[in-house]
Order: C-alpha cells, then structure tokens, then sequence
C-alpha cells in the first residue's frame, strides 16, 4: 500500500501533499526530487530538505515540534551560563561518503564559508553573523571568525554576541561539507560548483550514480554513525504530474503543492490519504522607492484594490 499524506491548510495560504512507502521489505523507494533539468542540486545552505537531508548531516537536528534538541554529528553540546558560548562535541570516528575523517576543521571552514556564501537561507545567515566577529568576516573586514573556536579534532566552541534563542534553529540547516572537496572554491559562487552535480556527505545515503535531469541513485552509507539504513536504495526522479506516476507505480513518495493531483490521487486505490494541517505565510511588499510605487496614490489604490 502506498501511502499518500494530504497536507491541508488551516486558516492559512499553502497546501503540501506527502505520498510514501514505509514497508520494511521494500528494497528501493523513489521519490520526486531530482532537478527537471540538467543541473546541479541546489547547495545544502539553501535547499536544506529533500536529497539535503538523506546526503548531509548537521551538528543538531529538530524534533517533532521544532525544538532544535536532537544530536546528529554532535552527540552532546553545553551551553555556558551567560548563555553565548555553545560546546559541541562531535562523535567519534565520523567520515564522509569518500571516506575521508569530518573533524571540527570541517564544521568550522563549513560556517565560515557560509557567512560568505552567495546563496544561504536567511534563518542560516542571521544565526551565522550573530557569532563574535561573524558580520564582520562576511563583509570582508575580518580574516576570520572570532566566535569560532577549535578544542580539538571532535570539539568546537561557538561564541554568539548575545544570547539569541533561535541561534540553534539557523545551525541545523549549516550541514557540514567536505573542506578537502572544496576549500579551493569561492564561497560567493560555491553553489555554482560542479560539487553539486554529484555531491558527497556524511549523511545516511551516498549518490552512487546520476544521470542529470533524469535520475539519482543513492545507496544507504555502510559507516553512518547511527547504522546502516534499513531501506538500501533511494532513487531521485523527476515526474511533473505526479498523478500517472503513482499509477503505474513509477514513484512511492512525494511532498507536493498541487491540490488538483493531490484530489485526483485520493482515487487511486494504492494510495492511502491522510490530512496533515501546517502553517505556511506568504505576504507582498512594495518597493516605495521605485516607480510607481514611490506614489503614494498608486499605493493607496493597490491596497483598495485588495480584498
């Protein structure tokens, strides 16, 4: 039986659609992530779900409700009494996919590149430039980041300039890349990298083969630290209706906005329904410095003209 899970807003502007296949003796799950044209994955900075997620690790990631509690690469962290200095501590004997050692020279060169890199989430950047010297090093008048501190191969301390709650909830998009991969990129243009056509993390699946616009395989990665994944093999695909594919059982799993093929596959007798409510805010703003916004009548009829 595949599984579908119909996200539906509450009061609010968005609709998502979850399609999946949990059975314990499947031997591959597809899923409708690959790019529809032939380009790289987006940089983990900036797409942190889909492929991010099975091909990376962070330090933490969010439980159920959001909370940023739950170790991934640090197994435990402190954080000090004023409440600015976080202690991760990673786990031992980590690698990445090509089996190269991820130590704290990795995290810490991952934050760093990330201050300065040309496309980040914004939730990722404002936590990154509340580290001691952070702002300072992404616009180029610091050669380094004071707030980053390295103890040892497996430790890395963390300084914010005041305490700020939602520091932890930026870092868990700041997956930890390879540095020996690509410390010879320039961090403004690093998610233009070829990298990124068949990149390599730490995370529980490896890209194994890729045909660009077409599909990704992944395979479950032998040294993930917290065991081998019980699903073996994850391919990546791209299918603009989701409808056909179901269908002909060409794809298990699937988050989507369409509300029209989400409809249509409550039809389908493999797939199983289930409503999901999430919240989702889109908002319009006008540049009042550009024309004809920068006419106040203008704007006053655009506001009369929405209900």
């Amino acid at each position: 039986m595949k599984k579908l899970v119909l996200c539906v807003v509450f009061a609010v502007l968005a609709l998502g659609v979850a399609f999946g296949v949990f059975a314990a003796d499947e031997q591959v799950i597809t899923l409708n992530y690959e790019p529809a044209t032939t380009e790289a994955f987006d940089t983990c900075y900036w797409s942190p779900g889909g492929y991010s997620n099975l091909v990376f690790s962070s330090r933490l990631y969010l439980d159920k409700d959001l909370i940023p509690d739950q170790g991934d690469l640090a197994e435990k962290w402190d954080v000090s009494a004023d409440e600015k200095t976080y202690t991760f501590y990673l786990r031992k004997g980590l690698t990445f996919h090509d089996g190269e050692p991820l130590t704290t020279e990795d995290v810490a060169w991952s934050l760093k590149t990330g201050l300065r890199m040309g496309r980040i989430l914004n939730g990722a950047k404002q936590s990154l430039e509340s580290l001691e010297g952070g702002k300072e090093y992404a616009e180029g008048t610091a050669d380094d980041v004071s707030g980053i501190k390295i103890i040892d191969d497996t430790t890395i301390q963390l300084t914010v300039k005041e305490p700020n709650a939602i520091f932890l909830n930026g870092l868990n998009a700041c997956f930890i890349l390879p540095k020996h991969l690509l410390e010879n990129e320039d961090p403004a243009t690093i998610h233009q990298s070829d990298f990124f056509m068949e990149p390599v993390g730490s995370g529980p699946y490896k890209i194994v083969q890729r045909e660009p616009g077409d599909f990704t395989i992944l395979e479950a990665f032998d040294n993930y630290y917290a065991g081998k994944p019980i699903i073996p093999k994850v391919v990546f695909r791209y299918f603009e209706n989701i409808v056909p594919a179901f269908e002909a059982g060409d794809l298990d799993f699937e988050y989507s906005y369409s509300f029209d093929q989400s409809l249509a596959l409550m039809d389908v007798p493999a797939v199983e329904v289930t409503p999901i409510p999430f919240a989702y805010l889109r908002f319009m703003a006008v540049k009042v410095d550009t024309a004809p916004f920068d006419d106040v009548k203008v704007r006053q009829a655009l506001y009369h003209a929405i209900d």
